[in-house]
């Protein structure tokens, strides 16, 4: 039994976790550009879960610029794997006519530095949820490593 509930809870988790990427994105992309659409929204939530299972595995020692970087390179990759299965016929986004854009137009490196910026937001504050929402490594507040330097951690209480 105590299994069973430790799996709805960690369930529950990653669905509140990938539920709050996608409604910010959308949010972001509604403000941005005043339209999004439904695979954005879950794009963005596999973005967050991914970021998560990132922060997951590697302890709060991984160099926090690191962590942008391989997040802002997944978060591409997967616009553009969401781009050739929804996106081709353009309606949800067309990078064709920017500079540096792939050949089929589905990614640029203007919307990868983007990827990297919301990044270097959805990291700690998804951290924090994880910490403060769902008790994860209760003990230790989420910190932030540059270049061998901490330069931020949570406060407790």
């Amino acid at each position: 039994m105590q299994t069973v509930t430790k799996l709805i809870k960690i369930t529950l988790k990653y669905l509140f976790i990938a539920a709050f990427c996608g409604l910010i994105y959308s949010g972001i992309e509604l403000l941005w550009r005043g339209r999004t659409a439904p695979e954005m929204f879950f794009l963005a939530g596999i973005c967050g879960l991914f970021i998560c299972w990132l922060n997951n595995i590697f302890t709060y020692e991984l160099d926090y610029l690191l962590q942008i970087i391989v997040c802002g390179i997944f978060c591409t990759g997967a616009e553009w794997i969401c781009g050739l299965l929804f996106n081709k016929d353009y309606h949800i986004w067309d990078y064709r006519g920017l500079p540096f854009s792939s050949l089929d137009g589905q990614v640029c490196l203007l919307f990868s530095l983007a990827w990297c910026l919301i990044a270097a937001f959805a990291i700690p504050l998804l951290d924090w949820i994880e910490w403060k929402l769902f008790k994860y490594k209760e003990d230790t507040p989420p910190y932030y490593m540059v270049l061998g330097r901490k330069v931020f951690e949570f406060k407790k209480g």
